[in-house]
C-alpha cells in the first residue's frame, strides 16, 4: 500500500548501508497472494520481512518462519512494550514470544448509550443473555445484529474450546457448543437494514429502541462520529466472551514480522520501528505507537474556536455532515 511505499522510500533516502525492496505478490488468474509467496519459500526465496494484514500468521508460526522479536524490542533503547496502547502486542503474542510488532488496529464492539449499559464493560455469555432477558424490549438488544454476525465474532473467542491447534484437530460435539448455539439462536437471521437509511438509524439510536449495536473504531472520528449518531456519550463493550474479560477484538490493519532465515535482523528491527512510529504512516487505524495515539486523540481534541459578531470566542462543530437529510455535527 501507499505508505508501506513511503516508508521503504523514507528509510532508503536516510540508510546509507541498506536499501530496502519491496516485492508484490499480485492475484493473477491461478494464483492468490498467499499461494504465491508460500512457492517462493518452498524455493528458497524468503523474504526479509513480511506484512502480515492478511496472512496467516500462526501458520507461519507453526512453520518455523517468523522470529520471535522479544529480545530486539528488549535490547532495543529506544523502544519497549509499554510504548504500544493496550494490548495491542497481545495479539501477535503466542506464550512469552512476539512475532510481529503492529502498526495500525481496528477496535471491533458493541456500542451503546453510557446511561443504558451502566458502567458495563464486559459480561461472558451468560451474563449478556440474563441482560438482554431483563429488558423491556429484548430486540432492541440484538435487532441491529445478524445471527451469522455474533456466530462469526464469537466463534472468534471460543474457538480454542473446540480446536486443538496442536495436533490440527476440532470437534463441535459437547455441550459447551450447544450452548453457544443456543445463545446465537437469541438473533434474527437477517438483521434489521437500516443502514442505507441513516435518519432511520439515528430516530432508533435515539429512541432507544436499538440499545447495542456493533461499531468499529479505526479513527478518533469513528468514536465522534457515534456519539453524535447515538446523540450522547457512548460506551464501547466487548462482545461476550468465554473469560467475560471484556477485551474488545481489535482488528490488525498492519503489522511486519521478520522471517526466521533472514540474516539482517537488526536491520530488519529498524526498518520495522521506522515505519511503525512514524507520524506519517499510521493513516489506516488507530496507531498502535503511543505517542502516535496520543497525538491523534489530542489533535481530535482540538476545539474549533470562532470569534462571533459580538467579539466573543465560540466553539463551532469540529466538522458539520448531512447524511440523508440528517446534519450531523
Amino acid at each position: 500500500n501507499s505508505s508501506l511505499k513511503e516508508a521503504v522510500t523514507a528509510f532508503n533516502q536516510v540508510s546509507e548501508q541498506y536499501k530496502v525492496v519491496v516485492k508484490v505478490y499480485e492475484t493473477d488468474s491461478e494464483n492468490n497472494p498467499s499461494a504465491l509467496l508460500q512457492a517462493d519459500i518452498a524455493a528458497g526465496n524468503i523474504p526479509d520481512m513480511i506484512a502480515v494484514d492478511t496472512i496467516d500468521l500462526d501458520a507461519m508460526i507453526n512453520n518455523g518462519l517468523v522470529c520471535d522479536l522479544s529480545d530486539l524490542l528488549e535490547k532495543d533503547p529506544e523502544l519497549s512494550k509499554n510504548d504500544f496502547i493496550g494490548k495491542s502486542l497481545d495479539i501477535y503474542t503466542r506464550g512469552d514470544e512476539l512475532y510481529a510488532l503492529p502498526q495500525c488496529l481496528c477496535v471491533t464492539a458493541l456500542t451503546g448509550k453510557q446511561k443504558i449499559l451502566d458502567g458495563r464493560d464486559k459480561w461472558t455469555m451468560k451474563e449478556f443473555e440474563e441482560y438482554v432477558h431483563s429488558l423491556p424490549n429484548e430486540k432492541a438488544a440484538t435487532m441491529g445484529i445478524s445471527r451469522s454476525f455474533m456466530l462469526q465474532i464469537v466463534m472468534e473467542q471460543y474457538m480454542s474450546q473446540f480446536v486443538d491447534w496442536q495436533n490440527k484437530t476440532c470437534s463441535f460435539d459437547s455441550g459447551e457448543f450447544v450452548d453457544l448455539l443456543q445463545f446465537i439462536n437469541m438473533y434474527p437471521e437477517e438483521a434489521l437494514n437500516v443502514e442505507n437509511d441513516v435518519e432511520k438509524l439515528v430516530e432508533m439510536f435515539q429512541s432507544d429502541e436499538i440499545i447495542l449495536y456493533p461499531n468499529g473504531i479505526t479513527t478518533a472520528f469513528d468514536y465522534q462520529f457515534m456519539k453524535s449518531l447515538w446523540g450522547e456519550d457512548v460506551s464501547y463493550i466487548g462482545f461476550p466472551s468465554a473469560t467475560g474479560n471484556g477485551i474488545q477484538l481489535m482488528n490488525t490493519s498492519t503489522a511486519y514480522v521478520i522471517t526466521e532465515n533472514s540474516s539482517h535482523k537488526e536491520e530488519m528491527w529498524q526498518i520495522i520501528k521506522h515505519i511503525v512510529t512514524n507520524p506519517n504512516l499510521a493513516t489506516a487505524g488507530l496507531p498502535a505507537y503511543q505517542p502516535l495515539f496520543d497525538k491523534a486523540c489530542e489533535d481530535a481534541m482540538k476545539k474549533n474556536m470562532e470569534k462571533s459578531e459580538d467579539g466573543t470566542m465560540i466553539e463551532k462543530p469540529a466538522m458539520e455532515m448531512e447524511m440523508a437529510g440528517i446534519k450531523i455535527d
